[in-house]
């Protein structure tokens, strides 16, 4: 899928930020759960909803690993 489907595929099944609940639309952002290179990163189940808080602590944490 492309990225766009692939967030409005996740907005149908998440609707609000995984983490925190926001549910703004233009604050919500796909994020992969795994890291680049794993081999499921693209499929549709390894996707959700962030806010764009929430996403950009999650990669802050992943890139000091």
């Amino acid at each position: 899928m492309k990225p766009k489907a692939d967030k409005r595929e996740c907005l149908k099944r998440d609707l609000i930020c995984r983490v925190c609940g926001e549910d703004k639309l233009s604050l919500l952002t796909l994020h992969h759960i795994f890291p680049k290179g794993h081999k499921d990163r693209d499929k549709l189940w390894a996707k959700t909803i962030l806010c764009k808080k929430c996403h950009r602590h999650i990669n802050q944490i992943w890139n000091k690993q």
